[in-house]
């Protein structure tokens, strides 16, 4: 066998198995797209798609706030490999940005690692199980000691990601695939992303009850059925 058939094999198997990733990742993005109509027709909103190889975006408006739900590709921690992320958002004020992860879950050590530069200094001790940057110390501080957070956030526990302000509130989490965009869990989700930034707004102006009366109030009525 000569170079020139090696060269002519080799190249028939790349074809290949870039047509088997095209395929597959386009009938991995076909079947997010259904989902997320699913989930739409459920929420009274609607999706674009731009084609089969193009991730879906849904729009809708949940608890009267503007809603978005969407997939962002990130870079690999050792770029030998892409993470899908699910994403869910609702706009919103806050002065300052503040940055809640999991812990553990995207670096072992809490003063270090790649969020300090973006989301300020790591600020311990405000909420078990989750690490807490804030670019805005006062500000991200009072989020978990005046106006109770840590409950919102627990019950958004499945999201590893949660950014607070300064103009949305984001949740974001590796998709795991369809279970994560079935109606019923996403529509539950989003109640609890808009019960958040309601009461941050609330707080913000001073409208919402002692933090003690919210777990008990409106905190329960956005965890039903946690």
């Amino acid at each position: 066998m000569t170079f020139v058939h090696v060269a002519i094999m080799v190249a028939v198997l790349l074809a290949a198995m870039v047509a088997s990733m095209l395929y597959y990742g386009s009938r991995g993005k076909k079947k997010m797209g259904e989902m997320l109509q699913a989930a739409a027709r459920h929420l009274g909103g609607e999706t674009t798609q731009k084609s089969r190889m193009h991730y879906p975006h849904l729009v809708a408006t949940v608890d009267g706030r503007p809603v978005e739900v969407f997939f962002h590709l990130s870079e690999g921690h050792r770029k030998t490999s892409d993470i899908v992320y699910l994403v869910a958002t609702t706009p919103t004020r806050l002065p300052a940005a503040t940055l809640a992860v999991q812990e553990g879950y995207f670096t072992k050590a809490p003063d270090k690692g790649p969020f300090n530069a973006v989301a300020g200094d790591y600020l311990a001790g405000l909420m078990p199980g989750r690490y807490v940057y804030g670019t805005d110390e006062a500000h991200s501080m009072s989020l978990f000691e005046n106006s109770g957070v840590a409950p919102f956030l627990a019950a958004l526990e499945r999201y590893p990601n949660v950014v607070l302000g300064p103009d949305a509130i984001t949740l974001g989490k590796p998709y795991g695939g369809p279970r994560d965009l079935e109606a019923a869990r996403l529509e539950q989700d989003l109640h609890r992303l808009t019960g958040l930034a309601a009461h941050l707004e609330a707080r913000a102006s001073g409208d919402a009850q002692t933090p003690a009366a919210s777990s008990e109030g409106n905190t329960a009525n956005a965890f039903s059925g946690a």
